[in-house]
């Protein structure tokens, strides 16, 4: 019995599109990624900012900011629009969306200039709307963050993702 071994070689074609993109989109985030952990690395050795605003705005979320000693703590309500399941909007005709809300908790630590901690969302319960079994954990993910020289920006990475807030003394 003969055994035949086939090799196969990865051409530029052979790799599909979607792999294609998730690639571009690292390589774009690259130098972005890099200035940022270059900038942690550097904040890591710099004193503390003397301020840190009452309040990071960020996109989609609001955070109140409790600072004590080096530990901070920043809190809000991300709100998020759903729509519905698309199997019962299908079966019902039912396409209503609905505002889910989630409390957001920020919990970190000052080391030099830099917070570094954790990132947690939780939904707030709904009593008109029934919750998944994993909608009722809390997610946690990990929260890399830097100020800017002026201490007017707040640029972190969230899980992977990099983030903006403003920051603002007053609420």
């Amino acid at each position: 019995m003969k055994i035949e071994r086939r090799t196969t070689s990865l051409t530029q074609g052979a790799i599909p599109s979607e792999e294609s993109e998730t690639r571009k989109k690292k390589l774009e985030t690259a130098p972005k990624f890099s200035k940022f952990l270059a900038d942690v690395g550097n904040g890591i050795w710099q004193g503390a900012p003397a301020k840190l605003g009452e309040t990071w705005k960020g996109d989609k979320v609001v955070l109140s900011v409790q600072k004590d000693g080096t530990k901070v703590t920043a809190t809000g309500v991300l709100e998020k629009v759903q729509t519905g399941n698309a199997l019962s909007s299908a079966f019902t005709g039912n396409t209503e969306k609905s505002v889910d809300r989630f409390q957001v908790t920020v919990t970190c630590q000052l080391l030099g200039s830099v917070l570094v901690g954790d990132y947690v969302t939780e939904r707030q319960r709904n009593p008109s709307k029934s919750v998944g079994f994993l909608d009722m954990f809390p997610t946690k993910k990990d929260f890399i963050g830097i100020f800017d020289a002026e201490n007017r920006e707040l640029r972190c990475i969230i899980d992977k993702e990099f983030k903006e807030f403003d920051v603002k003394d007053e609420a």
